[in-house]
């Protein structure tokens, strides 16, 4: 009986064949593993007492099966551990009850590469596009250069570059006189 799309159970055999990318692996499984296995199956998803697995696979001898039982449970999950089989089958213990076999359907892995290089570009694409773009229009340089001849200018002409405006002020001093005449505005 089919379990999962790789896992296939033969009760005739006693044998758990698990296909995996194209290798087929067959586990043999002690009578006993196979008849509690069988039991599971057919109440897949649903609890399986404790009484039914001693009466059906120790024909009701609770002594003997209560042990054999827990230890068999055992080989089972080491079965499923060992062939990396824990993403398709699960033995659930139901606390007082007994228990459950669980089939999951295998989870498709994503190769993260897949979805990360092409994020990676785009942001690299956005960055570059948003890092070039400058909201404020270009400037020639050349025309904010603004050429003062000094040539006319005693000793006593202070020039000023007025930070937030970013203009070029020239005053003349007196000697005399604290005071500052704009030579801009006199021409």
């Amino acid at each position: 009986m089919k379990l999962t799309n790789h896992i296939e159970f033969q009760e005739s055999t006693d044998e758990l064949i698990v296909t995996n990318k194209g290798n087929r692996t067959t586990i043999k499984l002690e009578n006993q593993l196979s008849r509690m296995l069988v039991l599971l199956v057919e109440h897949k998803e649903e609890v399986v007492k404790k009484e039914a697995f001693i009466e059906t696979i120790w024909d009701g001898n609770s002594f003997t099966g209560e042990q054999a039982l827990t230890k068999n449970i055992y080989k089972l999950r080491e079965l499923i551990k060992q062939y990396q089989l824990t993403d398709s089958l699960t033995i659930e213990t139901v606390p007082k009850k007994g228990y459950r076999l669980l089939i999951h359907s295998p989870k498709k892995k994503i190769n993260k590469w897949v979805i990360g290089i092409p994020i990676l570009i785009l942001l690299g694409v956005l960055a570059t596009f948003f890092m070039s773009r400058d909201s404020s229009p270009k400037k020639d340089p050349m025309q904010e250069v603004q050429v003062i001849d000094l040539n006319d200018h005693s000793k006593d002409t202070v020039i000023f570059l007025e930070p937030d405006s970013n203009k070029v002020r020239v005053y003349r001093t007196s000697p005399s006189d604290t005071t500052f005449t704009n030579l801009d505005s006199l021409k």
